[in-house]
């Protein structure tokens, strides 16, 4: 008989072969809920959602043996009701297209109601000694406004006013605040732009494998100097080989299909210096508001 439920700290890491390398030191954290599948008291299968107001779904997995029996409809329908029940409002999900595991997320989508898919993302991949080939690289410009020094040379102070400023939605977007995951933060890479000790832009990088740095945060406040987010983006590059060589030699990076300025770059400009360029696919649902959440099943 297969148990669904929530899993508790402890009991979580038991289960983390069945979520990417990235994502298993998320299993202890608060703000992470994990559903678990589990027969005769051994992991069959894994939800992973980052809770919130607008929760993500991070991975979902069924061991081979046990696929074709409804496991993952379970663990998708109980982590929703887990979810309500904690005021988050909206499930989306994000997945690479081309996969083959994509017909059967897409199928699982479906079935519990969630919005048509949607092309979402560019995801680029490069290997750092072949990107700094690229003249956007090797030729990198200085800013016409300020100067781009490492994350990791900001001052306290300099933290602690961008930490505030950032927190206000018209100045900096949810998706482009400097702090997330903070962590995991890659000093190596990671660059800010500075004029007179205000920080104006940023390039947050994650390493997210032991060979891979991803370009998670790129961000230039309005009204800051036009062109100082390729400036960004040329030298965290350009750090990333020369100073973690061998040790990260791969880079990725998301890319928002709905970005025309930085696609049509990508495309007349690095396109040709790149490993790889995959589309990713998005679709969400609406979660209906629950006092409770339902008991195991």
């Amino acid at each position: 008989m297969i148990t669904v439920a929530p899993l508790a700290a402890r009991d979580a890491v038991a289960f983390g072969h069945l979520t990417f390398p990235l994502f298993r030191s998320l299993l202890a954290e608060a703000g992470t809920l994990a559903i678990g599948a589990a027969c005769a008291g051994q992991p069959v299968g894994l939800a992973l959602a980052r809770a919130g107001r607008e929760a993500e779904l991070l991975s979902i997995a069924v061991a081979g043996p046990w696929r074709q029996r409804g496991v993952a409809g379970r663990l998708l329908a109980e982590l929703e009701v887990r979810l309500a029940a904690c005021g988050s409002e909206r499930l989306s999900a994000v997945w690479i297209a081309g996969q083959p595991s994509t017909p059967a997320v897409e199928r699982l989508l479906a079935r519990r109601g969630f919005a048509p898919p949607q092309a979402r993302m560019l995801v680029c991949r490069a290997r750092l000694a072949r990107l700094a080939e690229s003249s956007f690289v090797a030729r990198r410009r200085a800013p016409r406004r300020g100067r781009i020094v490492g994350w990791d040379e900001l001052t306290a102070a300099q933290r602690d006013a961008l930490r505030a400023s950032t927190r206000d939605p018209a100045r900096c977007p949810d998706w482009a605040r400097p702090f997330f995951e903070e962590e995991r933060i890659e000093a190596a890479c990671s660059v800010a732009l500075e004029d007179d000790g205000a920080v104006l832009g940023w390039m947050i990088a994650h390493r997210i494998a032991p060979d891979t740095v991803r370009y998670s945060r790129l961000y230039v406040l309005r009204g800051s100097a036009q062109g100082a987010g390729f400036a960004l983006a040329a030298e965290a590059a350009w750090r990333q080989h020369s100073r973690l060589g061998n040790a990260a030699p791969f880079g990725s990076c998301d890319l928002a299909v709905s970005n025309r300025m930085m696609t049509n770059f990508l495309g007349r400009h690095l396109r040709p210096w790149l490993e790889s360029v995959t589309a990713s696919k998005g679709a969400c649902k609406v979660l209906a508001p629950l006092a409770a959440a339902v008991g195991d099943r």
